[in-house]
């Protein structure tokens, strides 16, 4: 006699069923579903889950093992062979899990955008979206096809960096395919905001960053002003208090919003394309890499004090004798230890330096620069050298935002024709250490880092359009200075979210349906944002470990409703959605 559904009722009250295609039914309890959601939040594909819960399962049966108990654990063990599959198991958590979750992720997406919504940072990522796979109908005869329609996943984070909303996959990352989903979320966010209590001119983003600003910076500021059309009805009367006469509706670019929102370039991804252009066999192949990191990210930085400033002006212009200037030499060409070695044996010259170093106009002094290395040094490389001589560096030649333009491209050129002569000797052996023990650490490498595609990305980078993304950013970083929120550099927030995107979906994912994707995609949105917002009140037995707070946490919830004989909130939504279902 066949088993029905009510056999399995009747025998285990409050299990749920659901009809897997070529897997049958699957009979499933609460406890089984939590342990489902709990290991899939932490692992992110249905495989590794299976092998997880088995194991917890193995484990259990391992601790049971006596010899009064064999028969029982033999018959649990023989059941282990009906586990749900990976199929099993993601049909399951679609059906179960889904309606919880987009609940949640609708109501985090709404208070971030309250939270965060002032600011808006947009990136795509080519890597990830082409595992998500759709299968078109069969031909005749035929197998039905696997197709990977998309290309792009698009992230969206805030002004302090956490994620605004679960990732988007796009078919391409061009305007025609983004606009759609850039209109859907500005106008969320505008109505988040001004249900929230806030006045239309708040409730538009303050600012846009965006990596491609040359394509985008005038689509995004139609775009906000097409979401916000209200500001384009104006009434007309004779008197600012007298009565409406007329209704006047302004065109596009006459609407205020289009002066209300600034879109933004971003200074990182300008360090990422020089590091294409720098070859690793050059000597001054990381140095040059850390000083253009620091000209570009100096973008980011607080404001010039006035007064450190005033003092560099005002200050005597330093000068060095020839032990020194054979000191300062040694620093810049030979290695750390070398320079080190060098400022232990000659304690004159080496005290001379680090006055000369910590003077607040060393960058004024031209003629020492010029007589030793016949060029004048970019900040880094002063800052470098007073940190291995053991200097105080002066104020004004801190890590400070530039006053002007001027002196931002003043900088560009002081790093072209430092890096166009070769400045250090020797470069760090790279690579498998093929060499006899006791072989030199240090190697001669090419001597000069300066070729035709460093000098047109410098060119590139002195272009009008370029510098008005980037003096963009550096309005809105130093706004956000003012206004004492952290400032993360432009889309940074998003490549980070691309890294950590990267290290949670296991490589062996390759095939995966646009359903069960934006299941893990809303899973990781969540998981993201818990780990951005609850780093700093995770315990210290916790070791900075995110998962294993939020694990501990949803695990003492679980045990207090248990003890009180009452379910969570988790276990009846879930039980609805099972109901449903």
């Amino acid at each position: 006699m066949p088993v029905e559904d009510a056999d399995i009722a009747r025998t285990c009250p409050g299990t749920f069923v659901f009809r897997v295609k070529k897997e049958g039914a699957v009979y499933v309890t609460m406890p089984f579903l939590v342990l489902v959601l709990s290991i899939l939040y932490e692992t992110l594909s249905f495989k590794p889950a299976q092998r997880r819960m088995l194991d917890l399962y193995m484990a259990l049966l391992l601790v049971s093992m006596s010899p009064t108990s064999s028969h029982m654990v033999m018959l649990l063990f023989s059941v282990l062979q009906y586990f749900p599959s990976a199929v099993a198991l993601a049909h399951i958590a679609r059906c179960a899990f889904s309606p919880l979750i987009k609940t949640r992720v609708r109501q985090l997406r709404k208070l971030q955008f309250v939270y965060n919504g002032q600011g808006l940072r947009l990136d795509g990522n080519v890597k990830r979206a082409k595992v998500i796979v759709r299968f078109l109908p069969p031909e005749p005869g035929m197998k039905r096809k696997l197709h990977r329609p998309f290309t792009c996943l698009l992230g969206f984070c805030g002004t302090d960096g956490s994620l605004l909303q679960p990732v988007v996959p796009l078919r391409g990352e061009c305007w025609d395919d983004m606009e759609p989903v850039l209109e859907t979320l500005l106008r969320d966010s505008v109505a988040a905001r001004l249900q929230a209590g806030m006045s239309l001119e708040e409730a538009i983003p303050v600012f846009i960053s965006t990596d491609s600003y040359s394509k985008h910076r005038l689509l995004l500021k139609k775009l906000v002003c097409k979401v916000v059309d209200h500001f384009r009805v104006q009434t007309v009367a004779s008197t600012p208090r007298g009565p409406v006469s007329a209704v006047k509706i302004l065109g596009p670019e006459e609407n205020p919003a289009y002066d209300l929102v600034t879109i933004a370039g971003e200074p990182f991804h300008d360090v990422i394309n020089y590091r294409k252009c720098v070859s690793p066999q050059c000597n001054d192949s990381v140095d040059g890499i850390l000083d253009h990191t620091d000209l570009l990210m100096r973008l980011n930085a607080e404001e010039l004090p006035f007064s450190a400033a005033r003092e560099a002006q005002q200050a005597d212009v330093p000068e060095l004798g020839p032990a020194g200037k054979t000191l300062l030499q040694i620093g810049v060409q030979r290695t750390v230890a070398d320079f080190k070695a060098a400022l232990l044996a000659d304690h004159d010259g080496a005290s001379d330096l680090r006055v000369f170093l910590s003077s607040a106009g060393v960058r004024r002094a031209r003629a020492v620069w010029m007589e030793v290395f016949k060029a004048q040094p970019p900040r880094p490389v002063i800052a470098r050298l007073a940190r291995r001589a053991q200097a105080s560096l002066h104020r004004s030649c801190a890590y400070f935002n530039y006053p002007d333009q001027a002196a931002f491209l003043a900088e560009t050129r002081c790093m072209q024709k430092w890096y166009q002569a070769g400045r250090k000797l020797t470069r760090r052996r790279r690579g498998l250490l093929r060499v006899r023990a006791g072989a030199a650490e240090h190697v001669r490498g090419r001597q000069c880092i300066w070729n035709a595609k460093l000098k047109n990305h410098y060119r590139l980078l002195r272009k009008d359009l370029r510098l008005e993304g980037l003096w963009a950013w550096r309005r809105c970083a130093l706004a956000l200075h003012r206004a004492h929120l952290n400032v993360q550099s432009g889309t940074l927030p998003v490549e980070r979210f691309w890294s950590f995107l990267g290290s949670i979906f296991p490589p062996q994912q390759r095939a995966l349906k646009e359903c069960t994707f934006e299941l893990l995609a809303d899973l990781a949105f969540m998981r993201y944002t818990w780990t951005h917002y609850n780093r700093p009140a995770q315990a210290a037995w916790t070791r900075r470990d995110p998962l294993l707070a939020h694990r501990f946490t949803e695990f003492g919830s679980l045990m207090k409703a248990a003890s009180i004989g009452e379910s969570t909130g988790l276990e009846a939504e879930i039980a609805a959605a099972c109901k449903t279902s």
